[in-house]
């Protein structure tokens, strides 16, 4: 099932996600660069409980949206003639993103089940993680959302409910009709008698 999109809502389209692209960029060169040089030893636990520096925090939500802009301009100018450039441009982003990233990040090593994992390499994870849940999440509640409706489906054809409900509006409109017939009558006794 290929998307295809008017060239105002995908000119739209790129338009935000290449303000939020430039938006992370400026982000992280803002960010001051980190002062440690001695890498610091956290634990796991650590990361959800906000003890980590806050530099980390917003590198790995700045990483999340550059990995996703520039993912979906990719997706949405593939069909340009002139691709080369375009992947050329794209990787220039990251790799200046990633270099960035090198001179900001915050030195320290996380323990996770007897691993180190450096700053750098927690925070991509931490991006491609946050990413892969939400497409799962995404697919699991569309998936749901389908198989519900079917459910719906099938249960309304195999109790024949469709049936029964075409016999309570034809009931509701029998007692509708009577309903007024007696109401007229009623009218009528009421101005003859």
């Amino acid at each position: 099932m290929a998307l295809r999109l008017s060239s105002e809502t995908k000119d739209t389209i790129l338009k935000v996600l290449g303000i939020s692209n430039a938006s992370s960029l400026t982000l992280v060169s803002l960010l001051p660069s980190s002062s440690s040089a001695e890498a610091h030893q956290f634990h796991a636990g650590e990361i959800l409980s906000g003890h980590l520096p806050l530099n980390f925090y917003i590198l790995t939500f700045a990483t999340n949206n550059i990995i996703v802009c520039t993912g979906a301009i990719a997706v949405l100018m593939w069909s340009i003639p002139c691709r080369p450039i375009l992947v050329y441009t794209l990787i220039s982003v990251v790799a200046l993103y990633g270099l960035l990233m090198l001179k900001i990040m915050p030195k320290f090593v996380v323990g996770v089940l007897g691993i180190e994992f450096s700053s750098y390499a927690l925070v991509w994870s931490l991006a491609l993680t946050f990413i892969s849940a939400a497409f799962v999440g995404y697919h699991f509640v569309k998936y749901a959302c389908l198989g519900l409706s079917k459910l719906g489906t099938w249960v309304v054809a195999k109790l024949k409910l469709d049936t029964a409900w075409i016999y309570v509006c034809s009931t509701q409109q029998t007692l509708a009709a009577d309903m007024h017939s007696f109401l007229l009558a009623v009218s009528r006794w009421v101005h003859d008698g």
